[in-house]
């Protein structure tokens, strides 16, 4: 049986800083301190340590990086808290944990914590109290300081697991509207990216009865970018987009990222993971630049999005928003597409397949008023509007939905669920060990995941991590 493969990847300067990057580093942490008229003698600053020893957190399966989204705000009606990866057997299955989200002041264009609806959570963070029985540790937060919160929560579920890294992710479909912004002049870019590393990656937290200098460090082992979506008016309409100028400033940003965070490195000897969450649809790629290769240099890997292909944002027909390959039958016209169709255009771009990460749904998306058969078992079939959700109509956990009815479609890499009335897409365990295989089968970087707590149990990403061990 084929193990959790740890990577302690050593990166040479092709795939981390350039050579230049790197002599500005030997330079000022060889060069600050003295010159040779100082009427006394001053500390030399630290030797850089040299991009050959550091050390990555950059784990996979066998090769395949199996990556899961957790959301903050999955703490309060979702009750979904990070001891629920640990005892579901989840950590097993991961090799890396992405916390959603971090956001961009809009005014500083910094990172920041805040607790302010709709702002930020820091209280969800780093400042709620867990108890002994619902800590990862069975150990209670302290109450003299330090981190709590599910920032504690990630860092008791790495002592347990060191295969699993964690990474901050900023943004998402409700915090990017800054982002153009703060990527819009070099200092801007410079002033967001040291602000993001010391509040995520040094844990610079601000104090209050938790956090302080260095309290979250270490608990984050890189930052992932959700800019949804740079030079494009896809995204949240309240987002500040510059149609003709963000693709530029996108590249320009994750450079900035990559120059700072090997920067941090130099001191560290750890080298700081660099990921982002990539479009499906082929509008906002070009918009964006996304399938360009010179970004590759910088990010290690992008989770690619390989779901909401469809949705009740529709509401007349069904049809699947996950399917693998192109559906004869689809009514989008030329706005569908497929999974294989999505991964085409950063292949076929020159992206390496490698650096690209397969996003899975851990939800459906529904239609209700759905009575014949359309294309087959309601498939493509009228609709009335979106079908009832816990949370949202026309969005439903998997966990909720897998005792449904369920139609499997191998040609098409596709599943859904259907009682007569509502119609549901979404993955099952036979789709995703199809999709497992597939990314196997096309040198993919691996699998990602969203949302964990609508998987409950952590069904689908065993399926794919039980393909990746072989």
């Amino acid at each position: 049986m084929a193990t959790l493969t740890f990577v302690a990847r050593r990166r040479t300067l092709a795939l981390g800083a350039t050579a230049a990057t790197l002599a500005l580093l030997l330079a000022a942490c060889s060069s600050a301190g003295t010159s040779p008229t100082s009427a006394s003698p001053q500390a030399s600053a630290p030797a850089a340590i040299d991009p050959s020893e550091w050390v990555s957190s950059d784990y996979t399966i066998n090769g395949y990086r199996s990556v899961g989204y957790m959301v903050q705000w999955g703490v309060y009606a979702r009750d979904y808290h990070v001891k629920d990866i640990e005892t579901s057997g989840l950590a097993n299955n991961l090799t890396h944990l992405n916390y959603a989200f971090g956001n961009i002041d809009p005014e500083e264009l910094t990172c920041f914590e805040v607790t302010e609806p709709a702002v930020g959570d820091a209280w969800a963070d780093y400042q709620k109290f867990y108890d002994a029985a619902s800590s990862v540790s069975g150990e209670a937060d302290s109450l003299d300081g330090g981190i709590a919160g599910q920032f504690n929560q990630i860092r008791q579920l790495k002592e347990l697991h060191p295969q699993l890294g964690a990474l901050i992710s900023l943004g998402g479909w409700t915090w990017s509207k800054s982002f153009s912004a703060a990527a819009a002049t070099p200092e801007s870019r410079e002033k967001l990216v040291s602000s993001c590393i010391d509040l995520y990656l040094k844990g610079n937290l601000p104090l209050g009865r938790y956090g302080g200098e260095g309290s979250a460090a270490g608990v984050f082992d890189g930052i992932d970018i959700d800019w949804e979506w740079p030079g494009s008016t896809n995204g949240n309409p309240h987002n500040i987009v510059d149609e003709a100028n963000d693709k530029a400033n996108f590249k320009e940003l994750i450079k900035e990222f990559r120059r700072q965070m090997d920067q941090l490195s130099a001191t560290t000897g750890k080298r700081y993971l660099l990921t982002a969450y990539a479009p499906a649809n082929p509008d906002d790629i070009e918009a964006g630049g996304w399938n360009d290769p010179e970004l590759f240099q910088w990010f290690d890997w992008v989770n690619v999005q390989g779901y909401d292909l469809h949705g009740a944002w529709e509401p007349g027909f069904t049809g699947h928003q996950s399917n693998l390959y192109p559906d004869p039958a689809n009514r989008l016209g030329a706005k569908g597409t497929s999974i294989e169709e999505t991964m085409a255009l950063y292949l076929d771009a020159g992206v390496p397949a490698s650096q690209l990460v397969l996003g899975n749904p851990l939800f459906g998306r529904g239609w209700t008023g759905v009575t014949t058969e359309g294309a087959g078992h309601g498939a493509w079939a009228d609709a009335t509007g979106a079908a009832p959700g816990t949370y949202e109509a026309g969005y439903e956990d998997y966990t909720r939905l897998k005792d449904g009815t369920w139609f499997t479609d191998a040609t098409l890499g596709a599943a859904w669920t259907w009682d007569g009335t509502n119609w549901w897409t979404l993955d099952n365990p036979e789709t995703m060990t199809q999709k497992a295989q597939w990314i196997m089968d096309n040198g993919l970087g691996g699998a990602s995941y969203w949302e964990l707590d609508a998987d409950r149990d952590g069904v689908l990403p065993a399926a794919v991590a039980a393909v990746f061990r072989g």
